[in-house]
């Protein structure tokens, strides 16, 4: 997100959607992303203390197979807190000018991100 950030032109704005709050509310429930229950806890766990997390997909994830098969074992999801973002924002100089929890289908947060 940093490199990502850093080529936000001036008077710039990205769109971006995160699995954050909303995501972490569903996880909680269900392992909604199959990810299986030891991927499940260690997302959450990195969540709940304020951490970026990430794991693969399974390879029999049954709507990302094909997406695993072709690009590997370096395809996952990431779960991120709402502070993390903030943070990476700061340190680069961007701002959020706008946050939708669940923003993007009642599930993804949707952060407007400019460089001012």
């Amino acid at each position: 997100m940093r490199r990502f950030f850093r080529k936000l032109k001036r008077g710039g704005v990205a769109i971006v959607t995160t699995h954050g709050e909303r995501s972490r509310e569903i996880l909680g429930t269900v392992d909604c992303y199959q990810v299986g229950e030891a991927a499940r806890a260690h997302l959450m766990a990195s969540y709940d203390a304020g951490q970026y997390g990430f794991v693969n997909y399974m390879p029999d994830h049954s709507l990302e197979a094909k997406t695993v098969d072709y690009i590997g074992d370096s395809y996952g999801i990431a779960l991120i807190p709402h502070q993390w973002v903030t943070d990476v924002c700061r340190e680069t100089g961007v701002e959020i000018l706008e946050y939708r929890r669940g923003g993007w289908d009642n599930h993804q947060d949707v952060f407007f991100i400019a460089c001012n």
